[in-house]
């Protein structure tokens, strides 16, 4: 990849980017963003009756926690915390994957970055140039930068 460089791809976990960027990149360079994370979680969560948004705003201080946790026992510490609140949302954290999204886990350098808010703000700024030609994107993308 890239003249023999391996970076990591932070993606939200969409299907198909979840079976395409392992392929192309390896599955141990690709990590999920934590904003898309959270969100199902928190869906998640809702499901399992934390319905009042102080309670919704709690569960996700308490993934927040999970996820930035940056050691092993950090991130111990903070799920015991979930599962000491709600066994099912523990379980939920165990089964999706947290060695691709939490700090403690995912082992590749992510240079302090665990959302993908940048590239997000960049795709709706830039929405308006993706049914243009070839010549009018690459301008409207260079007066975009000036």
């Amino acid at each position: 990849c890239l003249g023999g460089l391996k970076p990591v791809i932070m993606t939200d976990r969409h299907k198909s980017l979840l079976h395409a960027v392992p392929r192309v990149f390896g599955l141990e360079n690709h990590c999920y963003c934590i904003v898309h994370v959270r969100e199902n979680f928190v869906k998640y969560a809702g499901k399992v009756g934390i319905r009042r948004d102080a309670t919704k705003d709690l569960v996700k201080e308490m993934f927040n926690r999970v996820a930035y946790a940056a050691t092993a026992a950090e991130y111990g510490q903070a799920l015991d915390e979930i599962r000491h609140y709600k066994q099912e949302l523990a379980r939920w954290v165990e089964d999706n994957e947290p060695e691709r999204w939490a700090q403690s886990k995912f082992t590749k350098e992510r240079w302090g970055k665990l959302t993908n808010n940048p590239i997000e703000s960049w795709n709706n700024w830039m929405c308006g140039l993706r049914q243009m030609s070839m010549p009018c994107l690459v301008s409207g993308h260079i007066q975009k930068l000036e």
